[in-house]
């Protein structure tokens, strides 16, 4: 089932055959072999053993590319949906399923610490991560369930963003990017040995100019405001101690600059608001014996939002203040055992309190917490040659969302050489975020007695539940230097969380389900409830291919079936409404996708990569369609060495083929270009 638009695959493989390479010989290895991954169980494992599928992003992928964010090399993964929103932050789901700006149902990790923000409404701020793509080993990202091994938010999945050990940077880098369309980049990296420990500092700032916003009436005067500034300061150190201890020590500050507004909103005026992360991040990994390993994680976070401008409705000017901060402390501890010959286990426990505030999100409410313990283990049981079981569970108690247990049981079927079946089954748990179970969503002025509500939290709103079930295949073909893996996949959500309208009444602006008037200054708003049920089910399949020694391609596929209904709640909703949130949900992700990488090395040491997005039509939000689309990136490299002095020069390309729509029709994704110099000293 390889589905290519019309002329892709005639021309792809007229230029492979132009630009063929001699083949390899048997002992090298092939862009298919299998990596060793431990984001499925916490258990290093080689993939054919992992209890779920798992694309790996490797490092030079990520050179190859020339993505400037994290957020565009998951169009590399089958099933991901992605969009630049706008400069507040990217887009980034898996399945569809889309709630606001920030999805809350995929697990996102640096390092293992958590990215989710209890400030961003719960979610993934993916302007925000602390790590500047240079410095990353490899993405490891688990399609499916995984709340076994990462609890709440691995709902639909992970995502594992693995740096590089300090020891691999040594001496200084140096690398800048300058393009159209406001592409400034700078980046400096400092690596060596101080007192015995293995330092890496990082130094990096990016800017660009975000949308080209386009109209729906030729000639509209509106304005949208999306310049985007970055400053990035990452220190990582590795300490040995001994021949059994090592501790690792990990900080950085993030900063940005945006610009955002627009100039047709009474209360959303043209302005710039900035956004702040800062992390600190110990750990201290203690080899007990061959293969028994005790590793113990602490990290503190802070986020602030600084966002207080000026604003007028009505004739009446005033200051509104939208800005907030939250602060996460969480440790974690983590054992890896040998069980006899046949069995390895990992286990451990941790805990995590998260703290928010915000006059706009949390209306008079000072600040909102949340505490959270969990303990998680995974059992790995060799049968024999033939069968490995995975039997993995999380128990999570949080203080919103309850006690719940999300157990996965895994088989891994090995009937021939290099040919494995997978057969699981899980059931995970979401708790409501913090602002789904506590907002008050208000935009207070500092005088008027006007403001607008916007949302207010469900009572009685419950952790959302997801059985899974899923069959896989994955295929070694090492004679064809090709390696296949292929998911079905069945999701059941009967009880989403969702966004539902209600009016509100005078003179505190409560809602009132039984008032169908619209009383002066209140309206309508939203609150979250458990309002309806989705099933997901499809394929998806990833193909690696080495023909050539210095060819690379990987094909990714998805097909995606969403079916819905909405549960009795009550609502003042019209059934338009109900039927534009119905459509919302059943094309929150295209009914199928394609993406195709082809890294290929040329005469002279030249290097071209092209990538290639068919993407169908979605939709993000109620209101936001946006039709098929396809995006063509590529770039051509030079690597070269100078005396000690090694570097790189490229010339890369995004959206090489046009500009398009991604989100909706006005933002406009233009063209970009870009050249890019790396000096490594």
């Amino acid at each position: 089932m390889i589905f290519l638009p019309r002329g892709a695959a005639v021309g792809f493989w007229g230029l492979l055959t132009c630009c063929a390479q001699v083949l390899a010989s048997e002992e090298d290895l092939y862009f298919g072999s299998l990596p060793v991954v431990a984001t499925v169980s916490r258990l290093p494992q080689p993939l054919r053993d992992a209890p779920g599928s798992v694309t790996v992003i490797d490092r030079e992928m990520i050179r190859a590319s020339g993505a400037r964010g994290i957020s565009d090399l998951l169009r590399l993964v089958p099933g991901f949906q992605v969009t630049p929103l706008n400069t507040e932050a990217p887009r980034v789901v898996y399945h569809g399923l889309s709630d606001e700006e920030y999805s809350p149902r995929v697990q996102v990790l640096i390092d293992g610490r958590s990215q989710y923000s209890p400030l961003f409404r719960g979610g993934v701020n993916w302007n925000t991560l602390p790590v500047a793509i240079e410095d990353i080993e490899r993405i490891e990202v688990v399609r499916g369930s995984n709340s076994a091994a990462f609890g709440s938010n691995a709902f639909l999945g992970v995502i594992n963003i693995i740096t590089q050990d300090a020891s691999q940077a040594r001496g200084a880098s140096f690398g800048v990017n300058h393009g159209n369309q406001g592409v400034r980049d700078e980046r400096v990296r400092l690596g060596g040995q101080v007192a015995g420990a293995d330092v890496r500092l990082t130094v990096r700032q990016q800017s660009d100019w975000g949308y080209r916003f386009r109209p729906a009436n030729p000639g509209d005067p509106v304005n949208i405001a999306d310049d985007f500034r970055q400053r990035l300061v990452d220190l990582r150190a590795d300490v040995p101690v001994g021949d059994r201890d090592e501790l690792r020590f990990h900080s950085g500050h993030l900063e940005n600059r945006l610009d955002t507004g627009r100039s047709d909103e009474l209360l959303n005026t043209p302005r710039q608001m900035s956004q702040s992360h800062s992390y600190v991040q110990l750990g201290w990994r203690h080899s007990i014996a061959v293969d028994q390993e005790l590793n113990v994680r602490v990290f503190h976070v802070e986020e602030r939002v600084g966002d207080a401008y000026r604003a007028s409705a009505l004739g009446l000017p005033f200051s509104l203040d939208r800005g907030g901060s939250s602060r996460r402390d969480d440790i974690e501890f983590e054992h890896t055992l040998p069980l006899a010959d046949r069995g390895r286990l990992v286990w451990g426990a941790g805990s995590r309190h998260d703290r928010a505030s915000s006059r706009e999100l949390y209306y008079r409410q000072g600040h909102v917490s949340r505490t959270t313990q969990r303990i998680f283990g995974n059992l790995e049981w060799r049968f024999s040659p033939l069968a490995v079981a995975n039997l993995g569970a999380t128990w999570e108690n949080d203080s919103i969302g309850g006690t719940h247990l999300a157990p996965r049981l895994n088989l891994n079927l090995h009937p021939l050489a290099g040919q494995t079946l997978r057969v699981g089954a899980s059931r995970a748990y979401r708790s409501p975020t913090l602002f789904e179970s506590r907002g008050d969503e208000r935009l207070v002025p500092d005088v008027s007695p006007f403001f607008a509500r916007n949302y207010l939290a469900g009572r009685g709103i419950r952790s959302e539940r997801i059985d899974a079930a899923e069959l896989g295949y994955l295929g070694e073909f090492a004679a064809l230097r090709t390696t296949v893996d292929l998911r079905l996949f069945h999701e059941r959500i009967p009880n989403r969380i969702l966004a539902a309208p209600r009016v509100l009444q005078s003179p505190n602006c409560e809602f009132n389900p039984t008032d169908s008037d619209f009383p002066a200054g209140c309206g309508h708003a939203d609150y979250a409830v458990n309002g309806e049920s989705v099933t997901l089910r499809g394929i998806e399949y990833q193909v690696r291919w080495q023909p050539f020694e210095r060819t690379r391609i990987m094909l990714n596929q998805a097909f995606i079936d969403i079916g819905q209904h909405f549960r009795a709640f009550e609502t003042s909703a019209s059934a338009s409404s109900l039927a534009r949130a119905a459509d919302r949900s059943l094309l929150s992700s295209p009914s199928h996708s394609t993406s195709l990488l082809w890294m290929q090395g040329l005469p002279g040491g030249f290097e071209l990569t092209a990538i290639g997005h068919w993407i169908g039509a979605m939709k993000w939000t109620t209101n936001t369609r946006v039709p098929a689309y396809t995006r063509i990136d590529w770039r051509i490299a030079y690597p070269f060495k100078l005396a000690a002095t090694r570097g790189e020069i490229a010339y890369v390309a995004q959206s090489a083929n046009g500009e398009h729509a991604e989100f909706k029709p006005t933002r406009i994704i233009a063209e970009r270009h870009w050249l890019s110099l790396r000096l490594d000293l």
